[in-house]
């Protein structure tokens, strides 16, 4: 706490950090009275340094904190990472008739920033806070959350990918807009831990390591994914995203296989294969499946999204599966086989839960296939069958 004075001299404190509503750790270095009259008392004698003597040191707290102050004071902060146009939060403590106040940073550079107490402050008790609600932007490489499965309900469940993970979602805990950028899997999933917290595990530029795109000419993550980037853009506090697949215009969101063509054998994709592990890898796609279902990957889902199919004018049942990309098994594993070489098992397919499975009611049925995303941006495909599988698909 710091109590108002006719003039602030320079104390020792506890040094210390603070962590703001932008979400990075900074130190607060001096609280001053824009003019300061001469002492009307002496203070106690402290080791000299180069802060100059007007100004008051205070580390060891965090933001919020409580302090008196008084209106044309000076908060002084340093740190990295603020910007034109942030605020500093002022709450009257204990009740009273003056709402919060928000006042613009000043003086911005990359180190320091600057805040002057309003004029229309009531010398009193205030919490001294930073906005919540602006969105925190958080990148790593390596995974929050692991890649989503589901239960029995066919609902979405993930575990922590990090040792410390629980210790890092509580430290966002307090910020109302985070979003957490990863990478490592080589695999596209987005993680709704709860309204205000997401994780969007990014697929990668290179795909799977370009292996599908030197060997198949399909350039595809581990989930069938195309391989590219995320666009985002920003409008003040609102953000938009878009998976931008390389090669492809922006609307192209999924795609859709007729699994009754889809069956990969030897004989047809590595004829050439002497070894005895072709269902290793081919796994449930080994087998016919004659049932009129279809399969369809929508890697940049998540639980906002809506997919929707229609035969003949009339809406289907859809559901949400834990699948593998069929294309993308005869793109790397099926050609490594075919070269007599055993696929990398960080490169085989992986298990995804972007998939989504619809029963018609016969093989030559057209299907209206419409997938909504998070932004009520509508993706369509009218699928004519029976749908050809091979290489060259879209």
């Amino acid at each position: 706490m710091v109590k108002k004075r006719d003039n602030f001299t320079r104390r020792a404190f506890i040094h210390g950090t603070i962590v703001t509503g932008i979400g990075l750790t900074m130190n607060l270095v001096s609280c001053k009275k824009s003019e300061a009259p001469a002492p009307t008392e002496p203070e106690e004698p402290t080791k000299p340094d180069d802060s100059a003597n007007t100004s008051l040191r205070i580390t060891g707290v965090s933001i919020p904190f409580n302090m008196d102050v008084s209106k044309g004071m000076d908060l002084k902060i340093t740190g990295q990472g603020f910007a034109e146009g942030d605020e500093i939060i002022f709450r009257l403590i204990g009740g009273g008739n003056q709402q919060e106040m928000k006042v613009k940073v000043k003086n911005v550079t990359a180190t320091t920033v600057e805040v002057v107490v309003p004029e229309e402050v009531v010398s009193a008790r205030y919490e001294v806070a930073t906005d919540k609600s602006r969105p925190i932007i958080l990148a790593m490489h390596i995974n929050l959350f692991s890649n989503p499965s589901l239960n029995g309900s066919g609902n979405e469940t993930r575990s922590l990918r990090l040792t410390n993970a629980q210790e890092l979602i509580n430290l966002l805990g307090t910020f109302s807009n985070v979003h957490v950028f990863t990478a490592h899997t080589h695999m596209n999933y987005n993680a709704r831990y709860s309204p205000s917290l997401m994780e969007h595990n990014i697929g990668a530029v290179c795909g799977t390591w370009w292996w599908t795109g030197d060997l198949s000419g399909n350039h595809f993550c581990k989930d069938g994914t195309p391989g590219g980037y995320v666009i985002w853009e920003m409008d003040g506090k609102d953000l938009k995203w878009t998976s931008k697949s390389i090669g492809y215009e922006e609307d192209y969101q999924f795609r859709t296989y007729d699994l009754n063509k889809v069956h990969i054998t030897k004989e047809k994709y590595a004829p050439a294969y002497t070894g005895t592990a072709w269902n290793t890898y081919a796994v449930e796609y080994a087998q016919a499946n004659l049932n009129n279902e279809v399969l369809v990957n929508v890697w940049n889902y998540d639980t906002d999204w809506t997919v929707e199919v229609r035969e003949n004018g009339i809406t289907l049942p859809v559901t949400r599966v834990r699948a593998r990309d069929p294309l993308h098994i005869i793109s790397y594993s099926a050609r490594r086989l075919d070269q007599n070489a055993v696929p990398t098992a960080d490169f085989v397919t992986a298990l995804s839960a972007h998939l989504f499975k619809v029963k018609a009611s016969s093989s030559t049925s057209t299907l209206e296939i419409r997938v909504t995303d998070s932004f009520g941006r509508v993706y369509t495909e009218t699928m004519v069958r029976p749908k050809e599988f091979g290489l060259k698909m879209v």
